[in-house]
């Protein structure tokens, strides 16, 4: 078996860690990337412009968008105190 605290394993628990800490940083980004994009289609929604519109140049289904209007808009009524 080899030693739990050689230099090798030490490089390997760091690189492990440092891969974790990268990961959780890329997560976040994700969420923030998640949410400003929700922001946006709700801003499209308000200016009329439709599902289908937005689902065609985003690449997305229309129940996609649709969602994401709807957590955009639950989140802003949890904001303000409503909900």
């Amino acid at each position: 078996m080899k030693n739990p605290d050689d230099p090798e394993t030490r490089a390997l628990l760091a690189e492990t860690k440092r891969l974790t800490d990268e990961m959780a940083a890329f997560a976040a980004e994700g969420r923030e990337m998640a949410n400003e994009r929700r922001r946006l289609f709700y801003e499209l929604k308000s200016r009329g412009v439709t599902y289908p519109r937005m689902a065609e140049v985003a690449g997305l289904h229309k129940m996609t968008i649709q969602q994401d209007v709807a957590t955009w808009r639950k989140a802003q009524i949890a904001a303000l105190g409503g909900g």
